[in-house]
């Protein structure tokens, strides 16, 4: 089942980008915040297709504490 709770929040910061660009005045900075709502537009898609595997499974990593 893909995670569309992911890929919502992923093309919401996209949005978020494309707002920001229409208001940058320097055409580099502008272009630096498009190619980060691509990258954003990017893994929206990417969270679409792929199926959510939570991590239960994952082992519990236990790191030793700092008074013993």
């Amino acid at each position: 089942m893909p995670d569309t709770g992911t890929a919502y929040e992923y093309r919401k910061r996209a949005d978020h980008c494309l707002e920001i660009a229409r208001v940058l005045d320097l055409v580099r900075h502008r272009k630096m915040i498009l190619d980060m709502a691509e990258a954003w537009l990017r893994l929206a898609a990417e969270a679409e297709k792929s199926p959510f595997v939570p991590f239960q499974n994952a082992r519990r990593r236990e790191f030793p504490h700092a008074d013993g």
